[in-house]
C-alpha cells in the first residue's frame, strides 16, 4: 500500500545521516521484525490509518550494521521514483552506499 508517512532521523552523528533531514515520502511504510544488532539510523511511526493494528508502532526505515569485516547499509524507502527525487533521501542512500563501500560520500 503506498501512502505518505514521516521519516525520521534517529541518529543525526552517523555519517550517513550528516544533512539529512526528516523526510516525508509516498511509498509502502514497511514493518518488520529487525534484528536487535542493527544500528538504527531512522524510523517512522505507524499512524493506524492504514493499517489499524499496528497504530503507534515505530519501525527503523534505515539501519546499519557489520558482517564480519564488512559493512551493510539497508533502507525502506525508496520504491518510489519521486522519493528518490527527495534530496534528503537522496542523501542518506548516497552517504549509505559510500560509508558501505567505505569511500567519501
Amino acid at each position: 500500500m503506498k501512502y505518505p508517512y514521516e521519516v525520521t532521523v534517529t541518529d543525526t552523528g552517523h555519517p550517513i545521516t550528516a544533512g539529512v533531514k526528516d523526510f516525508r515520502v509516498a511509498s509502502e511504510q514497511y514493518y518488520m521484525s529487525v534484528d536487535p544488532n542493527n544500528h538504527v539510523l531512522a524510523e517512522s511511526t505507524f499512524t493506524g490509518e492504514h493499517l489499524p493494528w499496528l497504530e503507534g508502532k515505530t519501525i527503523p526505515q534505515a539501519w546499519t550494521r557489520t558482517w564480519g569485516r564488512g559493512r551493510v547499509f539497508y533502507s525502506a524507502v525508496g520504491h518510489d521514483l519521486d522519493d528518490l527525487q527527495n534530496p534528503d533521501v537522496t542523501r542518506l542512500c548516497t552517504q549509505g552506499f559510500a560509508w558501505a563501500a567505505r569511500q567519501d560520500a
